[in-house]
């Protein structure tokens, strides 16, 4: 699994122009669908998604996570799975980390 961590003074993500979800002040990190993470452009211009789980298992694994992290009693909000969604936000500090659970950077 992969995710990019930021430190934000506010974030929200748009579906068409309804507000899927939002937060203020703390960290965005992108409980998004978002199959481009895995995207892998070492052999070329265009990347390759091979790394990328189905949209099956990518659901479940979403839903997984955003259980669990409400399990933990995390404020989550979400955006929604494989819709097109516009994310905004405004970075604090900037802060910014990228995790794999696979590799170190």
């Amino acid at each position: 699994m992969r995710a990019v961590v930021q430190r934000v003074t506010e974030a929200r993500v748009r579906v068409g122009e309804r507000i899927a979800g939002e937060i203020v002040h703390g960290l965005l990190v992108l409980v998004v669908s978002q199959f481009t993470l895995y995207g892998d452009n070492k052999k070329g211009r265009r990347p390759s998604f091979e790394a990328a789980a189905s949209p099956t298992d990518a659901r479940a694994i979403y839903l997984d996570l955003v259980r669990e992290l409400r399990r933990a009693s995390l404020p989550v909000a979400t955006g929604e799975f494989q819709v097109t969604m516009r994310v905004e936000l405004i970075n604090n500090g900037p802060v910014t980390i990228l995790i794999d659970s696979t590799r170190q950077f």
